[in-house]
Parts: structure tokens; sequence; C-alpha cells
């Protein structure tokens, strides 16, 4: 017997269990936006690997991370697992938004 990986991330509807079909949307989990579907009758099915994602987020409960400086720049250096959950890779672009004087948001772009 052979495995196949299926990629359902292009996945435009899934068959719901009230046999409706359950449209693409972003769902609301746990306090995130994930990608998942959403059927007429109120369901919701959460895409398998951003529930991953959630659970390692959950578990993490923030990091603390190094400053440093390059040249007369200062960099914060991203923990591997954030850069994995997250999809940033070397040369990904990245929105800092101000968010008070204490706090900043980073956008993936």
């Amino acid at each position: 017997m052979s495995v196949v990986q299926v990629d359902i991330s292009g996945w435009k509807s899934i068959p719901c269990e009230c046999g409706k079909k359950a449209r693409q949307a972003a769902i609301k989990y746990k306090g995130y936006e994930v990608r998942g579907w959403k059927c007429s009758c109120g369901n919701d099915y959460i895409h398998p690997e951003d529930s991953l994602k959630v659970s390692k987020l959950e578990k993490s409960k923030g990091v603390e991370v190094k400053v440093g400086l390059l040249g007369d720049s200062v960099i914060i250096r991203i923990p591997k697992e954030l850069s994995e959950i997250y999809g940033i890779r070397k040369g990904s672009t990245l929105k800092l938004v101000p968010e008070g004087l204490s706090r900043i948001e980073i956008r993936k772009k």
C-alpha cells in the first residue's frame, strides 16, 4: 500500500457533514485567523496545517529574542520555530507597525 500526500491548500470547497459544500474562508480559531472552510449551515473546518501551527504557538507563550547590530541597523533574531510557523525566510519582507510606545507588531507582507 502506498501513501500519497495531498495538498488541500488549493481546495475551494470541501463536503460538509450536513451534505452541502463548505467554501474556502478565513476562520477565527483560538484567537488566530487561520485558513479553512465555512458552510452555510454554520460548520467551520480548519486547515490541518494551521491547526498544528496554532498548537505550537499556544505552547510557546512568547519568546525572548536578542537584539544585535548590523552596520548602522538594530536587528532582532527570529527563532527558527517561529520563522517556520510564519513562513519567514531570508529575503522575506516584513512590515513593522507601531502599537504604542512599548509595542511593535510585525506583519508578513
